[in-house]
C-alpha cells in the first residue's frame, strides 16, 4: 500500500457513519488519546472521561479529540448552510483540528453534534427574576435545576431577597432572611448529577444589603453551604469608608433612592471579617463591582435590559495528599509544582472513603505559624492552627480547639493478601481502612471505579495488566468478568507465559530475583527462622505494651524485635494467626 492509499484509509476511518458508530472501551481511546496528547496522560483522562461523544450508558464513541473536531465541524457546517456564503466543512475542520484556532469550552466541545443526549452548549448562566416572594424563589431554585442538569453552571444575586427580619403578609409574620435560602440553592447543586459530578453554583450579594455579615459568615459552620461558591459584591462607597475608617450605610432595597430599611455599619470591621473568613475557609471571595460594571461591556447596554447582575461560579481546592492515581502519597509541596488536578482519598459525611477530584493545588500562604500535632503512636503532623481535623464522632476540630484525648479519624493504608476460606493466603494488596465506620477497601477497586466512572458489579474484577498486585497505577487497572479474569490468568501461566520461565530466559534478571528473594527472606525477615511459638509471641507482645503503656507501632516493633531476636515481620505462617504487626499490638 502507497502512502496516498494510506492516507485515503485515515481518512474513511475517521468519517462515521450517521446509521453505525463504532463504540470504544474506553482504555482504548485512553491510549489512542495519550498518543494524540503526546504522552499527557492527565489530558487524554479528562477528554475522554468529559468531552468525547458518549450516550447516557456510558458508551464512547470518539477515540481521540479529532474525532471529535469532525464531529463539531460536521454540525456546524449543517447550520453553516442556512446562510449565504457558508464556511465549508473542511475548512471549519482544519480550524478546530489540534486545538489549533478555535478551541471551544466544555460544553460544546462535548454537546455539538451529540445526538445522544440533550445538553446545553453554553459553560455558564447567571439567572434571576428579582422576585422576593417565595414563590418567586422557587421558580428561581427550579430554573437553576434544570440548566444543571444539562450540565450547565450557574450564577445569581441574593441581593433582591429581603433581609431577616422583615415583614412578610403571611403566617411566618417575618422574613428568615438570606442564609436559608443560599443552603436551598446550595442543596439543589449538591443533588443535581451532571454526568456523574455535581453542578457549580456561584451565589453572590451587594455588601450594601443589611444581611452581608450573615451571608459572609454562612460557610464557617461545618456542612453549610457546601454546594455553593459565595462571594460579596464590593462597591467604591463602601472601600473608601474602609479606608477613611468611617461608617457606612446598608439598606434595602439595594441601590434605590428611598429605601425601607437603613443600617449603619463599621466599614473596617466588616472588611476585617471578610478577610479572615477568607483566610480561614477560603471563603467569601470578593467581586470590585464598580470596577466590574465600568469595564464589563454588557453594561454599555444597562438601559436595555442588560446589566450585569452576577458572576458565573468558580472551584476552590483543599490541600490533601493521599493521592488515589496509584502513587501512593505525595508531599503537597509536589502537587502544588505539578500544579494539577489530582484525585485524592477523602471521607464522606458518613466517613467512607471516596476518590474525589482535588483541584488546582498550590500554595496558599507564607510566614505561616506552624504547630505539631502528636498522635498517640509517636507520629505527628505540622498544620496551622486553623487546619481542621475529623474527629470520630464525626465532629470537625481546628487544631488549636484539639484537646489531649481526642480520637481523630485516621485513614490507614497497608499490605495483606485476601484469605480464602480454605485459609490460602493470594497475592499482596493495598487495603484501605478509615475505622468503625466501614471494613477494609481495596485501593485498586476504588480507583478503577473513579477513572472507568463504573460500580464494580458482582461477578466482576479489577485485573492488573502487568500481573503486579501492588501497582495501582490506573492505566495498569482494568475491569473484567471473573470468568475472563480466570481464563487470563489461566492462560497466563502456561509454559513460555510463565512468569518465572521468562525470568529464567534472561540469567542476568533471574540471578537479580534470586538475589531480590533471598534479601527479601534472610534472617530477621524471615518469620519461619525462629523457633518461637505464636503463643509466646503474643506473651512478647503483651509486655512490649506493657512497657510503653500502649499499644505499638509497627517501627517499635521492629526496634524490640532486634534486641529480642524476634521476627521483624510475619510468614504466612504468622499471618493466619496474626494478619500484620499492627493486628498483633
Amino acid at each position: 500500500m502507497n502512502a496516498a492509499s494510506e492516507t485515503m484509509t485515515a481518512e474513511k476511518v475517521n468519517q462515521k457513519s450517521d446509521d453505525l458508530e463504532r463504540v470504544y472501551a474506553y482504555k482504548e481511546a485512553l491510549e489512542a488519546s495519550v498518543a494524540y496528547f503526546k504522552g499527557d496522560e492527565l489530558a487524554a483522562n479528562v477528554w475522554v472521561t468529559k468531552y468525547s461523544l458518549k450516550d447516557s450508558y456510558g458508551n464512547i464513541y470518539e477515540l481521540t479529540p479529532d474525532d471529535m473536531h469532525r464531529r463539531i465541524a460536521k454540525e456546524i457546517a449543517r447550520i453553516e448552510q442556512k446562510y449565504v456564503n457558508p464556511i465549508p466543512e473542511i475548512e471549519l475542520y482544519r480550524l478546530l483540528k489540534n486545538f489549533a484556532y478555535i478551541i471551544p469550552q466544555g460544553s460544546p466541545m462535548s454537546g455539538i453534534g451529540n445526538h445522544y443526549q440533550i445538553s446545553s452548549l453554553s459553560n455558564c448562566f447567571v439567572i434571576g427574576n428579582g422576585a422576593d416572594s417565595y414563590a418567586g424563589i422557587i421558580r428561581l431554585d427550579e430554573e437553576q435545576a434544570q440548566l444543571m442538569k444539562r450540565r450547565g453552571g450557574v450564577g445569581h444575586d441574593l441581593s433582591h431577597i429581603r433581609p431577616k427580619g422583615s415583614p412578610v403578609m403571611n403566617s411566618a409574620l417575618s422574613s428568615t432572611g438570606i442564609v436559608p435560602f443560599m443552603e436551598r440553592y446550595s442543596n439543589c447543586t449538591r443533588e443535581v448529577a451532571q454526568d456523574g459530578r455535581r453542578g457549580a453554583l456561584m451565589l453572590t450579594i451587594s455588601v450594601q444589603h443589611p444581611d452581608a455579615e450573615d451571608f459572609i459568615d454562612a460557610k464557617l459552620e461545618a456542612g453549610k453551604v457546601t454546594g455553593a461558591n459565595v462571594s460579596v459584591k464590593i462597591d467604591d462607597a463602601f472601600m473608601q469608608a474602609v479606608q477613611a475608617k468611617k461608617s457606612y450605610t446598608q439598606q434595602y432595597p439595594v441601590g434605590v433612592a428611598n429605601p425601607t430599611t437603613r443600617k449603619n455599619i463599621e466599614a473596617e470591621k466588616l472588611w476585617d471579617k471578610i478577610i479572615y473568613n477568607a483566610w480561614k475557609s477560603a471563603e467569601p471571595g470578593v467581586l470590585f463591582w464598580d470596577t466590574v460594571k465600568r469595564e464589563a461591556i454588557p453594561d454599555c447596554y444597562a438601559d436595555l435590559g442588560f446589566e450585569t447582575v452576577s458572576t458565573n461560579p468558580c472551584l476552590t481546592a483543599e490541600t490533601l495528599i493521599a493521592v488515589a492515581d496509584g502513587r501512593h502519597h505525595v508531599s503537597i509541596g509536589q502537587l502544588a509544582k505539578e500544579g494539577n488536578d489530582v484525585p485524592v482519598y477523602c471521607l464522606d459525611e458518613k466517613g467512607k472513603v471516596v476518590v474525589q477530584t482535588m483541584r488546582n493545588p498550590r500554595l496558599t500562604g507564607k510566614s505561616k505559624k506552624v504547630f505539631k500535632l502528636t498522635l498517640e503512636d509517636g507520629l505527628s503532623i505540622r498544620a496551622t492552627e486553623n487546619h481542621k481535623f475529623r474527629l470520630k464522632s464525626g465532629e470537625y476540630k481546628e487544631l488549636k480547639d484539639l484537646t489531649v484525648g481526642d480520637s481523630l479519624m485516621i485513614l490507614t493504608k497497608y499490605q495483606a493478601p485476601i484469605v480464602e476460606e480454605t485459609g490460602k493466603t493470594k497475592n499482596d494488596y493495598w487495603w484501605l481502612n478509615a475505622g468503625q465506620y466501614q471494613g477494609n477497601q481495596s485501593e485498586h477497586r476504588l480507583i478503577a471505579e473513579f477513572y472507568y466512572q463504573v460500580a464494580v458489579q458482582k461477578g466482576e474484577v479489577v485485573h492488573h495488566i502487568d500481573h503486579n498486585s501492588l501497582n495501582n497505577a490506573p492505566e495498569n487497572l482494568e475491569i473484567l468478568t471473573a470468568e475472563a479474569h480466570n481464563k487470563l490468568h489461566s492462560e497466563g501461566m502456561l509454559g513460555e507465559n510463565n512468569p518465572i520461565f521468562k525470568i529464567k530466559a534472561d540469567p542476568t534478571r533471574f540471578q537479580a530475583y534470586s538475589e531480590k528473594m533471598s534479601e527479601a527472606t534472610a534472617g530477621l525477615k524471615n518469620g519461619n527462622a525462629y523457633q518461637i511459638s505464636n503463643e509466646a509471641l503474643l506473651s512478647k507482645a503483651i509486655e512490649l505494651t506493657s512497657i510503653l503503656g500502649r499499644r505499638f507501632s509497627k517501627q517499635e516493633w521492629i526496634d524490640f524485635a532486634e534486641v529480642q531476636e524476634l521476627p521483624k515481620s510475619f510468614s504466612p505462617f504468622r499471618k493466619d494467626q496474626f494478619q500484620s504487626v499492627k493486628a498483633l499490638s
